[in-house]
């Protein structure tokens, strides 16, 4: 990043003094009284503005490597090993009220909170997402297989084409979801797996256990 930003500084300061050297002897050639004191006070007066420009460009530029450095670092962290914050790197990772998880493959994810975001793509196969909570979300193709989802708690959330196959989500809560797509839960394990005020697409409980998952005032499912 210092480099970069060494780099950028020369590339502006080389740009700048280019333009004002060009400047003077275009001025030069077309006025015949044009003196070198002129060419002092034409600089002396271009030097703020100019100076003024090339602060606002190199803050401009250093603030949006920074926030690109930011997300880096929170993907290369949530890929790795576990971490304190991973709630403060998912809101790095996230665009305004967007929220990829593409890749997250094997992540650390276990108690995190994501609220009001759009996810319209992730990929958390094989993750450890235990007693996350998943709050107003819209999901969509997100595939969870293998993952661990043990307590975890998806409220007032839409998925659509989303897969749980072989997840573990022993003991999560499903409320006031909407699930749309088919083939949801294909080999997972749903011990205790509550949906209360869950309504589902056709196809969505294929290969659901029919020991396990409980169904409360749901709608495309039998209630409990």
């Amino acid at each position: 990043m210092a480099t970069t930003k060494l780099n950028r500084k020369h590339l502006i300061i080389t740009a700048l003094v280019t333009i004002g050297l060009i400047s003077i002897v275009i001025r030069a050639v077309r006025e015949a009284d044009y003196s070198l004191v002129d060419a002092a006070y034409g600089l002396a007066y271009e030097a703020l503005p100019t100076a003024l420009f090339y602060v606002l460009t190199d803050s401009l530029i250093g603030r949006f490597e920074t926030r690109q450095q930011r997300r880096l670092d929170a993907l290369r962290r949530l890929r790795g090993a576990p971490s304190d914050s991973n709630a403060a790197l998912l809101d790095d990772i996230a665009v305004g009220n967007e929220l990829r998880l593409a890749d997250m493959i094997g992540a650390q994810l276990e108690g995190i909170e994501i609220r009001g975001k759009r996810i319209p793509e992730g990929r958390i196969d094989g993750a450890n997402a235990d007693r996350c909570h998943i709050i107003d979300c819209r999901v969509a193709n997100l595939s969870a297989r293998g993952a661990s989802l043990r307590l975890a708690v998806f409220d007032q959330s839409s998925f659509t084409a989303s897969s749980f196959h072989e997840a573990d989500l022993s003991g999560a809560l499903f409320a006031s979801c909407n699930l749309q797509g088919r083939d949801y839960f294909r080999g997972a394990s749903m011990a205790d797996v509550r949906f209360v005020d869950c309504s589902f697409g056709p196809g969505v409980l294929e290969h659901v256990p029919t020991v396990g998952p409980k169904f409360i005032r749901c709608t495309g499912a039998a209630s409990g």
